[in-house]
């Protein structure tokens, strides 16, 4: 929910801060005191476009801010990109003369599409002519989709078309692609060769086993020759021993 809203300089107002409690907020108010005002900051600070001059009247620039309660999956997603993590998400967005404007999520710059991404999970703005958007295929299909819980089928479907996708305008590239004659015999006695191979189905596999089998039995080896090493030389110190003592014997002797 929104827990707070300021903005300063902004139309009308010079500055404005409303402290949003739990329960209904109505904010009520003459005809041009600034209500719509208010909803068109939210708008803003949910990545809005802007669409006219939102500065007060002798001000280089305003400056709005909104304060969100956060929850588990907003942190996931705000921690993955590399933003800081807390119970609460502060947006804010400084906007200039020429409507250029700078958005930051908890005091980092970023942008308005993932701004837009941050709060469509956090706040829900209903207004006149609402009802209109059931019409709209794209919504219609997203209502469907989340109704029937089925974003790991979508995201594998949507991975699945993509490749296929690919396959396909790969396939169109070679079907239009013009070779010469060299190129031609090339691929031809490539393509022989490879059907003369006669590969089975299951060759790969029968392969990486033996190349295993072979990796180990190289290892194996390797192990065997290091400990037949260490005990020939362990023997040739026995014998040296053996040997000087033999010597030192027939010396006394």
């Amino acid at each position: 929910m929104i827990e707070q809203l300021s903005v300063k300089d902004y139309v009308l107002f010079e500055s404005c801060i409303i402290d949003f409690t739990n329960g209904m907020s109505v904010i009520t108010g003459e005809t041009g005191a600034g209500k719509s005002l208010l909803i068109d900051a939210i708008g803003y600070l949910s990545g809005d476009r802007i669409k006219s001059n939102v500065i007060r009247n002798g001000k280089d620039k305003a400056i709005l801010s909104m304060v969100l309660t956060s929850n588990e999956k907003v942190n996931s997603i705000l921690d993955e990109n590399g933003f800081e993590v807390d119970d609460q998400v502060i947006i804010s967005r400084t906007i200039l003369n020429n409507n250029k404007s700078t958005v930051r999520i908890n005091q980092q710059i970023t942008t308005l599409s993932f701004v837009r991404k941050i709060v469509n999970l956090l706040v829900d703005v209903h207004s006149q002519m609402d009802t209109y958007r059931l019409m709209d295929t794209k919504l219609q299909m997203e209502l469907l989709d989340s109704y029937a819980k089925v974003e790991d089928l979508k995201s594998s479907v949507k991975e699945a078309y993509f490749s296929y996708s690919n396959v396909l305008n790969e396939l169109e590239t070679l079907k239009n692609e013009e070779f010469s004659d060299s190129e031609l015999e090339f691929l031809t006695a490539q393509l022989d060769e490879i059907e003369n191979a006669n590969i089975q189905e299951d060759e790969l596999e029968m392969l990486n086993e033996q190349i295993h089998e072979a990796s180990n039995w190289f290892k194996n080896k390797k192990i065997f020759l290091c400990v037949y090493m260490r005990w020939i030389k362990k023997m040739v110190r026995w014998i040296l021993c053996i040997r000087y003592i033999n010597k030192l014997q027939n010396h006394q002797y």
